[in-house]
């Protein structure tokens, strides 16, 4: 796994360092037009066709111009994303009622979930950092520790090395590689984290060194990465590990509707060798109101999948602002070891009060093997109302 995983990263780098811009051969210099067309090259929304031409005087299609809108429309809400001009102050908050309907080692509870509190901004030119405080209740009170601590240095290749390809450095305490982002699709980490984190263990956050960016090698591909290197004790234990957790991600929107991603993790790498690793698999869709994803994940001693998917009610004028949720997780800690695996499904629904406001109703239901490391052969359920306030 490990000499695959290296090996894979760095065909990637040689592929992505011999990307750049395109000169297009129907497009002159002296063109009225060389500006602008070179223009949107530069910002990633277009880089013509794969013969080398731009084709300015032929007609789109449809579809041409539903990929060149969505790409535009990327860089953009890229663009205002990023805190270009001031500091700004956010944050959330996360309540929940719960109620056990089978296993009486369920608590019930009216509390806190999680409050995080973000500040961020920019740190002189073409820099920017973000400070996260994450409060929950993990030895009887509520606790308030670093969730993210970190700095990223923007566009240092694109700019001065190689164009097509953009390359922000981060470092300090950050989101990993994986769980963040698959939690970001459907949008529900209050109410089950990734699989990566919430079984297999793999933090949502760690100390370390990252790069990440876009890469486009032609009109219709765009790849997304991510690479780190962190310590590997996750974001609640004292960074003292001498070995590294080494760690990549990469995603392509195929079409507006297709989504695919990579990923892997090697733990614990060091002179004396290394510890497990982990490899993550994505595909995501979406039409429309429909949103759904499958997760596959293998480790060394470990393997699960996850299918969750969500309708968008909201979406359409004649409907009240609802949301329905669904997924169902099979998740299996020890490959070697018969009937141990969990079988979880949880559904449920959300209402929009406004743009900052979600109340959320869920219900979950998890069934362990005979041989499960705990609450062998049971099976727990509980519901939930949930309220998530973004400041």
């Amino acid at each position: 796994m490990k000499k695959i995983f290296f090996s894979f990263l760095v065909g990637l780098v040689l592929v992505s360092v011999s990307w750049s811009l395109p000169k297009f051969k129907d497009v002159p210099d002296d063109s009225w037009a060389s500006d602008a067309v070179y223009g949107l090259v530069k910002r990633g929304i277009t880089n013509g066709f794969p013969d080398g031409t731009f084709r300015g005087s032929e007609k789109m299609t449809r579809y041409e111009i539903a990929v060149f809108l969505n790409r535009m429309a990327e860089v953009l809400e890229n663009n205002q994303k990023t805190p270009q001009e001031a500091p700004w102050l956010s944050g959330q908050i996360f309540f929940r009622l719960s109620k056990a309907l089978t296993n009486a080692t369920t608590t019930n509870n009216f509390d806190i979930d999680r409050a995080y509190l973000t500040a961020a901004g920019p740190i002189g030119k073409n820099a920017r950092g973000q400070i996260t405080l994450d409060s929950a209740r993990n030895t009887g009170k509520l606790d308030t520790f670093l969730k993210y601590a970190y700095a990223d240095l923007d566009n240092v290749v694109q700019e001065k090395l190689i164009s097509g390809i953009t390359l922000t450095t981060r470092v300090g305490l950050q989101p990993t590689y994986w769980s963040p982002w698959v939690d970001k699709i459907l949008g529900f980490r209050i109410v089950a984290k990734s699989l990566s984190d919430l079984d297999a263990g793999i933090p949502s956050s760690d100390f370390g060194l990252a790069i990440y960016g876009r890469a486009i090698p032609n009109e219709f591909l765009a790849t997304n990465y991510f690479i780190s290197v962190t310590n590997g004790n996750g974001y609640t234990q004292a960074e003292t590990n001498a070995g590294k957790n080494i760690a990549a991600r990469f995603d392509t929107q195929l079409t507006p509707y297709l989504t695919m991603a990579i990923g892997g993790q090697i733990e614990d790498a060091s002179r004396s060798g290394n510890g497990d690793s982990t490899a993550n698999a994505l595909i995501a869709c979406q039409f429309g109101i429909w949103r759904s994803y499958f997760e596959f994940l293998r480790g060394k001693t470990n393997q699960g999948y996850s299918l969750a998917g969500l309708i968008d009610l909201y979406d359409l004028e004649s409907m009240l602002p609802y949301q329905l949720f669904a997924r169902l997780d099979n998740y299996d800690p020890n490959k070697a070891a018969a009937n141990d695996d969990l079988v979880r499904v949880i559904v449920g629904t959300s209402y929009l009060f406004n743009e900052q406001i979600k109340v959320i109703f869920d219900y979950n239901n998890t069934t362990y093997g005979i041989a499960a490391p705990s609450n062998a052969g049971q099976t727990t359920s509980a519901v939930s109302l949930r309220t998530q306030i973004d400041l």
